[in-house]
């Protein structure tokens, strides 16, 4: 699930990002036990599974880390918050609490807030193309043979 570029940060930024990952999972204040599959998969790269386990906890109380601003270049940066999107599109609704919680990783990345707007934006977007194939998939599905 989650890209290569993490092989790219460093421990601290790793432990950053899987903690904004459970955030992300958490924002909406609904953690289905599925996410909470995901996730583990998902914070795989971290090494000490101390990390993995103070993280599930994080999610289990539906808390949201405390970050800091994270100084990781803008390609790395951007790769971490499209994750983050696409983490939050994952049940094609996006919360205002997720939305709320995008723009603040937005922040901590030390993107302006001008491009933080387009990113929300663009997630916003995706949430309405995941809604039309989720529906035209079920259309297709109830359409006799030959129609």
């Amino acid at each position: 699930m989650v890209e290569s570029f993490v092989n790219e940060l460093s421990g601290r930024q790793k432990r950053w990002f899987a903690h904004a990952i459970g955030g992300m999972i958490s924002a909406d204040g609904k953690v289905a036990d599925a996410e909470k599959e995901y996730l583990r998969e998902a914070v795989s790269f971290l090494e000490d599974t101390k990390d993995v386990t103070e993280i599930l906890h994080e999610v289990d109380q539906g808390s949201l880390p405390e970050l800091k601003p994270l100084a990781v270049g803008r390609e790395l940066g951007f790769h971490m918050l499209s994750t983050l999107v696409v983490i939050a599109n994952a049940d094609r609704e996006l919360s205002d609490a997720e939305v709320a919680y995008l723009r603040k990783i937005g922040t901590l990345l030390e993107f302006p807030n001008d491009f933080v707007e387009e990113v929300v934006q663009w997630a916003q977007t995706l949430v309405k193309a995941a809604a039309e194939e989720h529906r035209l998939a079920q259309r297709a599905m109830s359409l006799a043979m030959g129609e």
